[in-house]
């Protein structure tokens, strides 16, 4: 019986925080939009900066050609800013899509289907009831083998949307690099999808991490003193 693609699911969208992606999915997307008014300001600037400083102005030539240079600059930067909120967006939608796999995920049944011996009774009850109980247990055996092979589907999309947003996020911050994380069950630079295909699996930078709680502070025990001492 299939069950291996739905043990990785569970442990793939076990603590997932799909909040905090479409939190930064938006950050990504202001700051796009912040860039793009930023632009438009500098090429009007560069269009309006002979008025002040006359047609033939040297000074407004030169103020001009670094207005348009930074905001060449500026677009191929917005432009990075929106691919990087679209392949959030994409990492979000996956991450929904397997913890609605997950959560639909049907009961496993038994190993064993059942046996004529477990209905006793006059033969032809028993064959009925029997008949039925293999059934039942068929259809869920289906169900499940089904939604363990969803299951591989959704953890490909998912493991292609992540793929995809480090790739995009590396162009922008260079390649990210994490600690191998003490009792995970994913190997360092191994693909759980394909085990013999190496691969950098970092935990995107874009993604606001939880803070820790502050130390515990120890107090010092306090020394006693009788009623009435001063």
């Amino acid at each position: 019986m299939a069950g291996e693609n739905l043990h990785r699911l569970q442990r793939w969208t076990a603590g997932m925080d799909t909040d905090d992606v479409l939190e930064a999915r938006g950050a990504w997307h202001r700051g796009a939009a912040s860039l793009t008014d930023v632009r438009r300001t500098l090429k009007k600037a560069a269009r309006d900066v002979g008025d002040g400083f006359g047609e033939e102005s040297g000074v407004a030539d030169s103020a001009a050609r670094a207005f348009r240079l930074v905001a060449r600059r500026l677009k191929d930067k917005e432009a990075k800013m929106i691919r990087a909120a679209d392949v959030l967006l994409s990492v979000h939608t996956a991450m929904i899509d397997a913890q609605n796999a997950q959560n639909a995920t049907p009961e496993r049944p038994s190993d064993t289907p059942p046996k004529l011996e477990q209905f006793p009774g006059l033969p032809v009850e028993a064959t009925f009831e029997y008949a039925v109980a293999t059934a039942q247990y068929n259809v869920g055996v289906i169900a499940y083998n089904n939604a363990d092979q969803d299951a591989a589907v959704k953890l490909a999309r998912l493991n292609d949307a992540y793929s995809e947003a480090i790739l995009v996020m590396k162009t922008i911050h260079g390649d990210p690099k994490l600690p191998v994380v003490v009792g995970s069950d994913i190997e360092p630079n191994v693909d759980p999808l394909d085990p013999v295909k190496p691969v950098v699996w970092p935990h995107l930078p874009h993604l606001p991490r939880r803070p820790r709680p502050p130390p515990r502070r120890r107090l010092r025990p306090r020394r006693l003193r009788p009623c009435g001492h001063r």
